[in-house]
């Protein structure tokens, strides 16, 4: 074995990789979240044929001293913060002096993440294994299953996006081609270009392990620290261990983060028995604990207002999922055997989305995103064909987030569009079968009869006869007077909107601005001025809450009304608790700051499933 060690191969084309590396930077806006999907992902995707996937994630503390060769570690990021000044800004600089510091404490913390009932990433190190595509191929996704998952190999970057470090380490077992257990032990670094003691120019990426031609570390050697090698004395069995340093833990909240992006992505192949997640031995996903998951209220407290929304859809999707539905099924003559499910129920969000191998892929399916006139449901498509499963995973963008029959091949497009047409029709009837609102015949209204006149079987009226004394009816516009909006501390809110006044609804949408009215109705005590609140977002959710949202014009203290939609008039709703600030007759009283973004969960005293308005006035 050659000399073991970090290495940056030099650079002869005189080139320079700058900081700011696309393949992180695409995984930058919500970190925990990605690296959860793709982790997940990759183990799915080497997933052995009738087991279950097992994936434990785990945070460890490790020594420092027992990062292999860590004084060429600490050289390479003193190197590249001397290079950082030729970067804009000081983010370069701030993150070298930071890895820097982490690395030279007496601890540092990893991000553990081992998976087992897997294949393992195939090698040997050479072009065309998984193990080559992961390590050192850009642009490259090497799968054994040609319905994997990933097909970009963008996924790969997902780690380094929560490394404080830019380094990760990889320890892989695998059969080789005669059954024989092989273990590959390596580290990849991104960082910078930067130039050595000698003034080479080095490139950007860096790997530990055999310094010639960058190879992995074989075996389980004694330069391989125990906190890293995927095979003990006591077990050996396929698998991946992927080791995250100095793994960015700043939000207290990583944990559920990731809980919540493992069941809203992969409830499919949780729900089937084909996966099992343990997060940092707190949360246990399987079949049994996927719905107290979703109603965890610690999980829901750590998303945010737009995540909140998308984790309890992601809910309803897995109820209907698992047998609380409507099933339908096709043989599609382009992607071979497909699967409805379909749940009809009050509240829902009228939505269908897709799933590949128990990936949760779009709701955004085309054709498919309005439908008026049907009751409320949620649907979940699936093909469970493996020859439409590979179709459909080419046309899928880098984020598997859609289908899009463009980035096929010339000779294949027209079948894309084709099954993405055939199964939007076919989605269509399955839900006006089930889902579609009947018409309703023409029903005689005995309450209004008195104000219609009787035409009788000469078709001739009484008022044909009736004569107006004052002579005939002339309409003049009147110009309309408008009111301002009072409410009192105590008062009521009479019919139409005023100043201040948003509305919300169980699909999350909020109005902005404020709306004009008559107000006709009396509000009693004194007027108080009306505060404008714009992005007003409420939906409901489990144990009978209410989740709303809104950001305020203007700064001070503020009193809250909410206001149940009727179709004439609007009616008062007492509010029981709210999270922030204080209920006082049934109405919020808090202090608010100009554009500041607010999120309240709420409990009325008469729960109800309709349209609320909100109104804010000044205290």
């Amino acid at each position: 074995m050659g000399d073991i060690g970090w290495f940056h191969p030099v650079d002869e084309a005189d080139q320079w990789d700058g900081f700011n590396d696309s393949g992180i930077e695409h995984f930058r806006g919500e970190p925990l979240s990605n690296l959860a999907r793709e982790i997940i992902q990759n183990a799915m995707d080497a997933s052995i044929k009738g087991s279950i996937v097992n994936v434990d994630i785990l945070l460890k503390s490790i020594p420092t001293q027992e990062i292999p060769n860590l004084e060429e570690l600490l050289q390479n990021l003193q190197s590249c913060l001397e290079a950082s000044k030729f970067e804009s800004g000081e983010k370069a600089k701030n993150f070298f002096q930071n890895a820097i510091h982490l690395l030279t404490q007496k601890n540092v913390k990893v991000l553990e993440i081992s998976d087992c009932n897997t294949t393992g990433m195939n090698g040997p190190a050479m072009n065309g294994t998984p193990f080559y595509a992961f390590m050192k191929a850009r642009g490259q996704s090497k799968k054994s299953d040609e319905t994997a998952g990933g097909s970009y190999g963008i996924g790969k970057f997902a780690p380094y996006a929560v490394s404080l470090a830019r380094t990760v380490f990889v320890s892989t077992v695998y059969k080789d081609e005669s059954g024989v257990y092989e273990q590959l032990n390596q580290a990849k670094s991104l960082l910078m270009s930067h130039d050595d003691e000698e003034g080479n120019r080095r490139q950007a990426i860096g790997y530990w392990g055999v310094k010639e031609k960058c190879m992995p570390v074989k075996g389980n050697a004694d330069n391989v620290p125990n906190w890293l090698s995927m095979q003990s004395s006591s077990n050996i069995q396929t698998g991946t261990k992927l080791v995250v340093l100095a793994f960015d833990d700043s939000n207290k909240d990583w944990e559920k983060l990731l809980v919540a992006s493992i069941v809203e992505n992969f409830f499919g192949a949780i729900s089937k028995e084909q996966l099992l997640v343990n997060v940092n031995g707190e949360y246990e996903l399987n079949k049994n604990t996927l719905l107290e998951i979703f109603d965890n209220a610690d999980i829901l407290g750590a998303l945010d207002e737009d995540g909140l929304e998308i984790f309890l859809n992601r809910k309803h999707y897995l109820e209907a999922y698992e047998g609380n539905s409507f099933i339908e099924a096709t043989q599609n003559t382009v992607l071979g055997h497909c699967e409805l499910k379909i749940m009809v129920n009050e509240g829902l969000p009228s939505k269908v989305c897709a799933l590949r191998n128990g990936m949760f892929i779009t709701e955004q399916l085309r054709r498919l995103i309005r439908f008026p006139g049907y009751k409320d449901f949620v649907a979940v498509f699936e093909c469970t064909n493996p020859t439409g499963n590979e179709l459909l995973r080419a046309m899928e963008p880098p984020r598997h987030d859609g289908f899009e029959p463009e980035r096929l091949d010339a000779d294949k497009k027209s079948q894309g569009n084709k099954a993405l047409n055939d199964i939007a029709v076919w989605i269509r009837e399955a839900l006006k079968k089930y889902a579609k609102e009947p018409s309703s015949d023409v029903s005689s209204i005995d309450e209004l009869k008195e104000f219609f006149g009787y035409e009788d079987n000469e078709n001739t009226t009484n008022a044909e006869k009736e004569i107006n004394p004052f002579g005939n009816i002339v309409w003049k516009p009147r110009p309309i007077k408008v009111s301002t909006l009072s409410l009192s501390a105590k008062g009521g809110q009479g019919p139409g909107d005023g100043p201040g006044v948003t509305g919300g609804g169980n699909d999350g949408e909020g109005g902005s601005g404020t709306s004009g009215g008559s107000n006709e109705g009396e509000s009693g005590g004194d007027a108080k001025k009306s505060i404008s609140i714009k992005d007003v977002r409420s939906f409901l959710i489990p144990n009978g809450k209410r989740s709303l949202s809104f950001t305020p014009y203007s700064s001070g203290e503020i009193n809250l009304s909410l206001l149940e939609c009727g179709s004439d008039q609007d009616y008062f709703i007492a509010v029981r608790e709210a999270d922030l600030g204080k209920v006082v007759d049934g109405r919020i009283n808090m202090t608010v700051v100009q554009g500041q973004r607010y999120r309240l969960t709420v409990e009325v005293e008469d729960s109800f499933d309709g349209a609320i308005k909100v109104v804010a006035n000044e205290v």
